[in-house]
């Protein structure tokens, strides 16, 4: 603090005294030049919790890894204290994919969480320690579109039951699934919904079977 003290006079200059106890001096001096000296013991305290202002609403997108990192001052919106700036940490309300429930510099976003509202909470704290919290609605998105590699064209033989996507060729997952008949879907998600339709241009026996095949991933893209 910096003013008058308890109305007593004389003034502590700028920028003031520090958190902590401190002596100030006191000196009065008569007209004829005697002088004497006291001692006022000053006990300064930071008795205010930072103001803590979060963005209530926000929105995180996953990376193409399937998972995002949100650190604490994206979600901070002018959080502030008297006595200089804060340590900002953060973490989830629930347990999530990572289980992060304790204070961090960031918290982490998964698959599983697409489509909900996850409750986060940031946490400032001061040079004293003093400490205060807010909370953020997180939506967690993914925007990402899945990748499709249809199967190849392959000729049936009259009898062939082109439903048997053995012989006709899936869709599958993984590489180390894929056959030469096979095409292959990936996304950052691995909850893939994998479907197709057919098209018919037969006649007599002979013709064309068109079949087109489309992938819908956990944040509803779909190719």
């Amino acid at each position: 603090p910096t003013g008058i003290i308890g109305g007593n006079g004389g003034e502590v200059p700028f920028p003031g005294i520090t958190i902590g106890t401190h002596d100030i001096v006191y000196k009065s001096t008569d007209p004829c030049g005697n002088t004497s000296l006291d001692t006022l013991q000053v006990t300064v305290e930071d008795d205010l919790d930072p103001y803590m202002i979060c963005i209530q609403y926000t929105v995180v997108s996953l990376t193409n890894v399937g998972t995002a990192y949100s650190y604490a001052s994206s979600f901070d919106n002018g959080s502030y204290d008297n006595c200089g700036p804060l340590e900002l940490k953060v973490r989830r309300m629930d347990d999530g994919c990572f289980a992060d429930t304790t204070f961090a510099d960031y918290v982490r976003f998964c698959c599983d969480d697409i489509g909900t509202s996850v409750s986060v909470i940031m946490e400032g704290t001061d040079w004293y320690g003093q400490k205060s919290t807010c909370m953020i609605q997180v939506n967690v998105q993914d925007k990402l579109d899945p990748y499709i590699q249809c199967p190849p064209d392959v000729t049936l033989e009259c009898g062939d039951d082109y439903e048997d996507l053995s012989i006709t060729g899936n869709i599958v997952t993984d590489p180390i699934d894929q056959t030469s008949l096979d095409g292959l879907a990936l996304d950052n998600c691995s909850n893939l919904d994998i479907s197709y339709t057919d098209e018919f241009d037969i006649a007599c026996g002979t013709g064309s079977i068109e079949r087109t095949w489309s992938v819908t991933d956990m944040g509803g893209e779909t190719v």
